[in-house]
C-alpha cells in the first residue's frame, strides 16, 4: 500500500482559512435570523455609518481577521506537531531495525553457544520494546527451534551446548507467557512449533489466549517436556502427526480451553505421557488416525486409544 500523502502547508492553510470563512459565514446567517432578519440598514434612505459604527464595524474586522490568524498558527502548529511526531517513528523504527539486525546476525552465529544464547536474549529484549515487531522476533525464535535437528540425543558425541540454546530458548518463552511472570506478556501471539524435536524444555504453566499453537508433526524423542499445567485460553492446538517416540513428556494439569486439540494421526510410540488431570472442558478433541503403539500413556480423562504394538 502506497503512503497517504499529506497536502502541502501552504494549501493546507487555504483549506482552513476557507473552512474559517464558511463558518464564520454560517454562524452570522444564523445569528440574523435568529435576530428576526432585521434590515441591515436604517429604515428610510440609507444613511452614511455614524463614527461609532464605522468602530464597532472596524473592531468586528479585527476579531475576524484575529480569528483566521489563529486558524492559521494553529493549523501551522499542528502539521509541525505532526512532521515531528513522523520523524520519530521513523527514526524509532530505524533503531529497531538496527536492533533486529544485529540480534538477529548475533542470533544466528553459530560458532558459539553463548553467542546465540545472548543473540536469544537481545531478541527477546527487542520484542519486549517492540509491539510492531514482536511477532516477528518470536517467529525468529521459533525458527530457530525448527532448524534441522543434528545429533543423536542418545549419542555420545551429542553437543551439549547445542541443547542448552534450544532450552534457553524454550525458557526465554515460558517467562513471557506465565502470567505475572515478565513485564510484558507474549501470550496472544502465535507459537510455531512445526517440525521441532524435543530433547527437553520447560513450557509448564505457559499461558496462552486468543491464539493458536502448533506442535504438527513435532517429535518428543528424550529428555523431559514439561508441558503441564499449560492454559490455552480461547486457543486452538495442534499437535497434528506429532510423535512420542522416547522420554517424557508431561501434559499433568494442563487446561485445553479453545476451540479445538487436535491429536490427529498423532504417534504414541515409546517414552512416557501423562494426562493426568487434564482438563478438557468444552474444546474439541480429535484423536482421529492417531495411534498408541508403545510406550507408558497415562491417558487420565482423554478417551484412551487401543494399544497396537507394531502398528
Amino acid at each position: 500500500m502506497r503512503p497517504r500523502r499529506s497536502l502541502p502547508l501552504f494549501w493546507h492553510v487555504m483549506a482552513m482559512v476557507g473552512l474559517a470563512v464558511v463558518l464564520l459565514a454560517a454562524v452570522a446567517s444564523l445569528l440574523w435570523a435568529a435576530l428576526g432578519a432585521p434590515p441591515l440598514t436604517s429604515s428610510g434612505a440609507a444613511r452614511p455609518l455614524t463614527a461609532a459604527e464605522r468602530l464597532d464595524a472596524l473592531k468586528i474586522c479585527i476579531a475576524v481577521v484575529g480569528g483566521l490568524g489563529g486558524v492559521v498558527a494553529l493549523t501551522v502548529a499542528y502539521r509541525k506537531q505532526r512532521d515531528n511526531e513522523a520523524a520519530e517513528r521513523r527514526e524509532q523504527t530505524r533503531v529497531f531495525n538496527d536492533r533486529f539486525v544485529a540480534a538477529t546476525s548475533q542470533f544466528g552465529d553459530g560458532s558459539s553457544a553463548t553467542t546465540q544464547v545472548a543473540g536469544a536474549y537481545a531478541l527477546a529484549g527487542l520484542a519486549d520494546d517492540w509491539p510492531d515487531g514482536r511477532q516477528m522476533c518470536i517467529d525468529v525464535l521459533c525458527g530457530h527451534l525448527r532448524l534441522p535437528y543434528q545429533g543423536d540425543p542418545d549419542a555420545d558425541d551429542y553437543s551439549y551446548e547445542r541443547r542448552e540454546v534450544r532450552r534457553i530458548i524454550l525458557r526465554i518463552m515460558r517467562d513471557h507467557l506465565r502470567e505475572g511472570h515478565a513485564t510484558v506478556s507474549w501470550s496472544e501471539h502465535r507459537f510455531s512449533f512445526e517440525r521441532v524435536v524435543f530433547d527437553c524444555g520447560d513450557l509448564s504453566k505457559a499461558h496462552f489466549k486468543n491464539t493458536s499453537v502448533s506442535f504438527h508433526r513435532a517429535r518428543f524423542l528424550a529428555g523431559t517436556t514439561e508441558l503441564n499445567g499449560m492454559v490455552f485460553e480461547n486457543t486452538s492446538v495442534y499437535l497434528t502427526k506429532a510423535v512420542f517416540g522416547g522420554g517424557r513428556v508431561d501434559f499433568t494439569g494442563t487446561a485445553f480451553a479453545g476451540h479445538r486439540t487436535s491429536f490427529a494421526g498423532a504417534v504414541f510410540g515409546g517414552g512416557s505421557v501423562t494426562f493426568v488431570d487434564v482438563d478438557l472442558g468444552e474444546t474439541e478433541l480429535v484423536l482421529d488416525d492417531a495411534v498408541w503403539t508403545g510406550g507408558a500413556v497415562d491417558w487420565g480423562p482423554v478417551p484412551a486409544l487401543p494399544l497396537r504394538p507394531g502398528a
